[in-house]
């Protein structure tokens, strides 16, 4: 099988408004509200979801919602970067 590498090779730019777009999304669908009805522990499962730790901090009222925002969509972009190293690797072109 074929893998195009196209397909996570994503401009970082692009990932970042897509990222930012995403968590819009999530946040009009609720993900605080959520979040904060969920009892969870430092080393629950959930905790390692994108974004669950920066959320948790927001909630808490660490940071401001600007600063969790630019978080969770540096995290995202940091994760996408991991994929497209992983896919680069293990599917030479």
């Amino acid at each position: 099988a074929e893998f195009d590498l196209r397909l996570v090779d994503l401009p970082l730019d692009s990932i970042e408004i897509r990222a930012a777009a995403r968590l819009e999304k999530m946040l009009e669908s609720g993900v605080l509200e959520e979040a904060d009805r969920l009892e969870y522990s430092e080393n629950s499962p959930i905790m390692k979801v994108i974004g669950a730790k920066t959320i948790k901090r927001f909630l808490a009222g660490e940071i401001c919602m600007l600063e969790m925002k630019k978080l969770v969509i540096l995290e995202t972009r940091q994760y996408a970067k991991r994929q497209r190293t992983f896919f680069k690797t293990q599917f030479k072109t």
